[in-house]
């Protein structure tokens, strides 16, 4: 895990309260109205519907409404400053992998279940990483969000590549030219997880995918997310998301 989210929700400004300075806490957010004015490290942008700004608490800024805005706020703390950082900047455009957590997100602002706080954040911390250098598939953002440790790109581009197929961590770690153990210990000591844990949420995320969105069954998409057997799919979804598969697809089907 990047980043512990702290809060999320919608919020409207005419003007912010703070027009310059620094951020209190660093905070994402994502435009759904109007459109805003900032200066960052002496350039200007102008942050716009469908945009994403993101404000570390490190860096000064400037910024002023140009029309009424309304935006998702989220809040958030990095857990390992010493490997990660994420500068102030801004995505003109986003890719399809992170519009779909952001709504997710936007989803569960009004949700107060005891594990809507861990489920925004799963979704947050996806967000983070669809938008790493390393996502070239959809990838549009105006610069990396943040540099990934490079001794993660290789493993990561093939668990993303294969987690719907049988896959075993000799063969991840053979792919990426290391051992298992420093594959392992890699993983725990930059991401906070272990790579078994990435693959479970990769799974897990694409599950959702075709729950909402499609009529499989849910013994279907199991196996179409590299489940062979429908009782673990369903209890490591049930063990991310507090609710069954199938409770999933009746509260968020499109």
């Amino acid at each position: 895990m990047i980043a512990n989210m702290i809060t999320a929700y919608i919020t409207e400004r005419t003007e912010f309260q703070l027009t310059s300075g620094y951020q209190p806490i660093d905070s994402l957010f994502y435009l759904q109205k109007g459109a805003f004015s900032t200066i960052i490290n002496g350039t200007e942008h102008v942050v716009r519907a469908g945009n994403i700004a993101i404000f570390n608490s490190e860096t000064p800024m400037i910024r002023h409404v140009l029309e009424p805005i309304t935006f998702l706020y989220i809040k958030y703390s990095i857990q390992k400053k010493t490997l990660f950082e994420i500068p102030t900047q801004i995505f003109y455009e986003i890719s399809s992998r992170a519009l779909a957590d952001i709504q997710e997100i936007l989803k569960l602002c009004d949700t107060h279940a005891p594990f809507t706080l861990d489920l925004q954040t799963h979704y947050f911390n996806d967000l983070l990483l669809s938008l790493m250098p390393y996502s070239q598939a959809d990838a549009c953002a105006s610069r990396p969000l943040l540099e990934l440790p490079s001794a993660l790109e290789s493993p990561i581009a093939y668990l993303r590549e294969h987690f719907a197929e049988k896959l075993s961590l000799d063969e991840v770690a053979r792919q990426s030219g290391m051992s298992v153990s420093s594959l392992e210990a890699k993983f725990k000591a930059m991401l906070g997880i272990s790579p078994y844990q990435y693959l479970i949420l990769l799974r897990l995320e694409y599950a959702t995918k075709l729950l909402t969105e499609t009529a499989y069954s849910v013994t279907e998409i199991a196996s179409r997310c590299g489940y062979e057997y429908l009782f673990y799919f369903c209890n490591a979804f049930k063990k991310q998301f507090g609710m069954t598969p199938s409770q999933y697809r009746s509260k968020n089907q499109i």
